[in-house]
């Protein structure tokens, strides 16, 4: 039942995104193929900043990584990891600077990669680029990865 929500609400926003107006891309950037294998699900959060705000990227991934709250004015849940393999597109997020907090997810939910970058998206522009780092969490659910795996061998 999780699973089949999960995919309602992702063919609701890929609908949104594409009937109501221009997208943005982010780059993700895994730190390795047994990285990109051992997640699952990606999260995404899209937090606007002011301009006197912008080097509170490091601030705002540790309040998500501890569970807080932090306000984010467009947030994509459980995108399955194969749809981020060349870029995860997001509905524009209006003008002004924003930080991308990405968060990579294991099949149980633990989070094995964080990243957050801080940018000015606009339709049509270069992607936002996020580099993906691991946590406390990826060791264990890495070692599980069988060796040679890669991204395109996970994504038939």
């Amino acid at each position: 039942m999780k699973t089949l929500l999960r995919c309602l609400l992702l063919a609701s926003l890929a609908l949104t995104a594409s009937c109501t107006g221009p997208t943005v891309t982010l780059d993700l950037r895994f730190p390795s193929q047994v990285g990109f294998v051992a997640a699952s699900l990606i999260d995404v959060e899209v937090v606007p900043l002011a301009p006197d705000a912008l080097g509170r990227c490091p601030a705002l991934l540790a309040d998500v990584l501890a569970g807080t709250q932090v306000n984010p004015s467009l947030s994509v849940p459980g995108v399955p990891r194969c749809d981020v393999l060349h870029g995860v597109a997001l509905p524009d997020p209006g003008g002004g600077p924003h930080a991308f907090i990405v968060q990579a997810l294991s099949q149980t939910n633990a989070i094995l990669l964080a990243g957050c970058a801080v940018g000015e998206a606009y339709p049509g522009g270069p992607p936002i680029r996020v580099d993906l780092y691991p946590t406390d969490a990826y060791a264990a659910v890495a070692s599980g990865v069988p060796p040679g795996s890669t991204a395109e061998g996970a994504c038939p």
